[in-house]
């Protein structure tokens, strides 16, 4: 049975035009958790995802399979990160619950195998984050997504924190696939310009497959990899490359791994003269023949 708070959150959710306004501090309170995210399939073959939000949802481009998730609705700063941070090393618990559909539950990311997520766990590391519960958004043989619940101390859930939890997926998964004509706009709102959160990355990815010749896999791939060397979160990169402001190279520097304490995304800059990465990066090839070369900072 439902704790009565959640009680009052589902209440609010069924009546609400949005519900990015009635999630948040009384769904964190009611789970027991710091941080809430809710993410989409890419359209993965048995998972509905962007497909089952209708015609305002920007779907990846045709041909491209299915990468993991876009992040629909995050209560927090820290939420948005542990999901790019997933989508751009393309591992970790949201993939797993995805791939499986069946929750993740890790009450300690400290007792984790490291080869279940080699290059995500050291970055989590990083983050305020020490506990991870993802449950599948499930309706039948649809799985349109997967909700995500962050804490900042280890722990496992209560009994009661995991009826709310189920409960709280089953009613999101019901407002995704029943929420009227675009329940997409009734996620994001006109504060994200009706966009999803990656969408620069599609933008992005499309970019560089026409200008190395890749296929969008590829493309994307090559996209994920430059943010991870770089230690920036995919979407930054992603809007350098729509910008113009760097163009990937057909054989781009090796790589380096995460920099310590570079996961987490920092305030966005439009400056020209930025730093786009780490003092001894080589420099990123730019975006026409004639600007002139990047000059390495001290």
């Amino acid at each position: 049975m439902i704790s009565d708070r959640m009680g009052e959150v589902l209440a609010r959710l069924d009546l609400h035009d949005r519900p990015a306004d009635v999630l948040g501090p009384r769904c964190t309170e009611a789970l027991g958790v710091d941080h809430l995210a809710v993410s989409l399939a890419l359209d993965e073959p048995g998972s509905a995802g962007l497909a089952a939000l209708g015609p305002a949802a920007e779907r990846p481009a045709p041909g491209r399979r299915a990468a993991a998730s876009e992040q629909l609705w995050s209560s927090s700063r820290t939420g948005s990160a542990v999901d790019d941070l997933q989508f751009t090393l393309g591992e970790g618990p949201e993939h797993d619950t995805l791939r499986t559909r069946r929750a993740v539950l890790e009450h300690d990311l400290r007792t984790v195998d490291p080869d279940r997520w080699p290059t995500l766990l050291p970055a989590l590391a990083e983050l305020p984050v020490r506990a991870v519960f993802c449950l599948p958004l499930c309706l039948g043989g649809i799985t349109p997504g997967v909700l995500t619940a962050l804490r900042e101390n280890p722990g496992p859930m209560s009994g009661q924190q995991m009826e709310d939890a189920l409960a709280l997926a089953d009613a999101i998964t019901f407002h995704l696939l029943t929420g009227g004509a675009d329940p997409l706009e009734a996620w994001i709102g006109p504060q994200c310009s009706g966009e999803l959160h990656r969408a620069v990355v599609h933008q992005a990815t499309g970019m560089v497959s026409v200008q190395l010749g890749l296929c969008l896999d590829d493309a994307l791939a090559r996209v994920r990899a430059h943010a991870y060397r770089l230690g920036e979160p995919v979407t930054r990169v992603a809007d350098d490359i729509v910008k113009r402001r760097i163009r990937l190279s057909h054989d781009p520097p090796p790589g380096r791994g995460l920099p310590p304490g570079r996961g987490l995304p920092g305030p966005r800059t439009d400056d020209p003269s930025a730093p786009r990465a780490h003092p001894d990066d080589p420099p990123t090839s730019r975006a026409h023949p004639d600007d002139p070369p990047e000059t390495p900072r001290e």
